[in-house]
């Protein structure tokens, strides 16, 4: 596991669980910084942040809001251009409907989790597809 995020009630309640938590994994945090040293060449970050949840959070490429995930920027250009390769792909005819169903499907995945319908609709729209 990289990273973990969660959310409390209350800056009070997101304190004292993290304590509770590193209290916890004292131990277990030693023998896992020196096997991740030893075998890895990794280390663990001592890095904390607790904000207020309107302020919101980049968290594994989603933007994470109050009541709301969004796709980063990044992915959902990444998104537009995968859909721009299989487009261009489709155009040569040398792939099968069932491949680029396939690519498609992929390249839906990575939005997976997240509101992007209004994305995907204006994409769709800006390149003359019916939506």
């Amino acid at each position: 596991m990289d990273d973990i995020f969660w959310g409390c009630t209350s800056r009070q309640a997101g304190v004292e669980s993290v304590a509770l938590l590193a209290a916890h994994l004292a131990d277990e945090r030693a023998l896992l910084a020196a096997h991740l040293a030893d075998e890895r060449a990794l280390s663990l970050k001592p890095r904390l942040r607790i904000a207020r949840s309107a302020e919101g959070t980049q968290f594994c490429s989603f933007r994470i809001r109050q009541g709301v995930i969004l796709a980063s920027r990044r992915k959902l250009a990444r998104f537009r251009a995968a859909l721009q390769r299989i487009e261009r792909v489709a155009a040569t005819g040398r792939v099968s409907e069932a491949d680029l169903q396939r690519a498609s499907e992929l390249a839906l995945a990575t939005l997976d989790g997240c509101q992007s319908l209004g994305f995907r609709q204006r994409l769709l729209a800006a390149q003359q597809f019916q939506v």
